[in-house]
């Protein structure tokens, strides 16, 4: 018999989207009841995850019972790696998986911001098999998943042709990145910006700094 059940989200100190109290209502949703007190006989496990698996913010699922009828939940959470921002309609997230997540009321999550017609595009392509849309993707990863690179980039603006704009967090010159190609190349020369360039002129000496170009950076 189910005596208790007993919900556990996964990377909840890093999101909030999906609570314990969300868990629960989906629970009982899938059954029209409440599951206390019924017999496990009586109770499809498989339907109630896929109840679960509803909310978008959920990533996986997994529910089973121990021997004293305690009821284990076990959630992971999907996790936004940006947003997409929209002057008309509702933003949305990307989402770790390259999947599209939409916004929350309930918590906003700090992550890299896009803009622009090429932006916006990543919501209506798959991540997986659309080639530009692929690369943008692993762009984004990529400042994410550098602790210095994920504090300067705040905001990218890509237009209908896939040409990235960058602004940092510091100084007042934008990044003219251009394709999405050759990432780590681009990165080490804006890395030799900051540290030989900067330092000699100071952050707002320049107005923009031009990474497209092969064996050199243009600073305007």
């Amino acid at each position: 018999m189910c005596r208790n059940i007993e919900v556990r989200i996964a990377n909840q100190l890093e999101n909030h989207f999906v609570g314990e109290n969300d868990v629960l209502a989906l629970l009982s949703a899938g059954q029209n009841d409440m599951l206390t007190g019924k017999r496990y006989s009586e109770i499809n496990l498989k339907r109630l995850e896929k109840e679960v698996k509803k909310n978008k913010f959920v990533n996986s699922v997994q529910i089973s019972h121990d021997y004293a009828g305690n009821m284990l939940v076990e959630v992971s959470q999907a996790k936004p790696v940006a947003r997409v921002l929209r002057s008309k309609g509702r933003d949305s997230y990307l989402g770790s998986m390259g999947e599209i997540l939409p916004v929350s009321p309930r918590y906003t999550a700090r992550v890299l911001l896009l803009e622009g017609a090429g932006a916006r595009r990543l919501t209506t392509v798959s991540l997986k098999e659309d080639e530009q849309g692929g690369k943008i993707f692993d762009l984004v990863n990529f400042i994410n998943d550098d602790p210095f690179w994920q504090k300067m980039i705040v905001h990218l603006y890509i237009d209908e042709y896939g040409d990235i704009v960058m602004y940092p967090q510091m100084g007042k010159q934008i990044i003219d990145f251009g394709k999405p190609d050759d990432i780590e190349l681009k990165f080490s020369k804006l890395s030799t910006f900051y540290k030989q360039i900067v330092p000699a002129k100071g952050w707002n000496y320049y107005s923009k700094v031009i990474l497209k170009y092969n064996n050199q950076i243009i600073c305007e």
